[in-house]
């Protein structure tokens, strides 16, 4: 609120009409425990607790799982999750390759910039294996297009 008040007075008035007609503000008293303030929040922050209290949240998620399920037989089995660059398909990146070559020829880059080729190479090619990325097999995408060449 002090950062509005701070604004010229049209502009205040401007931002707090655009607040109320679009947002339900409500005012609410504070918890008897105050486990939920800013202060003890930041306080929990500081001490390293990262974990919600055990009686917080969705009943049968445990904290740190990614299962929900009341079971007890149901173990702490984490997702591998990679989120590293997906390779193109070979066909894709050879139209891609012929598409940007051919603007290359088109239009040659200026001398000391780079060619488009280049860029996407740079870009777009992954340099190295790792283990970061997906695989191809692990996410059935449809086959590409000519549209995904253009986008590309």
């Amino acid at each position: 609120m002090q950062f509005l008040e701070g604004l010229p007075p049209e502009l205040y008035k401007l931002l707090i009409a655009i607040v109320d007609n679009n947002l339900d503000l409500r005012q609410v008293d504070r918890t008897s425990d105050d486990r939920y303030s800013f202060a003890s929040v930041i306080l929990r922050a500081a001490e390293g607790q990262d974990m919600p209290d055990e009686d917080e949240g969705i009943p049968g998620h445990r904290p740190g799982n990614a299962i929900s399920s009341t079971d007890p037989n149901v173990g702490n089995n984490l997702a591998n999750l990679r989120l590293g660059k997906m390779p193109m398909e070979k066909e894709l990146e050879e139209d891609v390759r012929a598409e940007v070559t051919d603007i290359d020829i088109s239009m040659p880059p200026a001398s000391g910039e780079p060619s488009l080729l280049e860029t996407h190479e740079r870009i777009n090619i992954k340099q190295e294996e790792e283990d970061e990325g997906p695989n191809r097999a692990e996410i059935p995408f449809p086959p590409s297009t000519a549209r995904d060449v253009v986008m590309e």
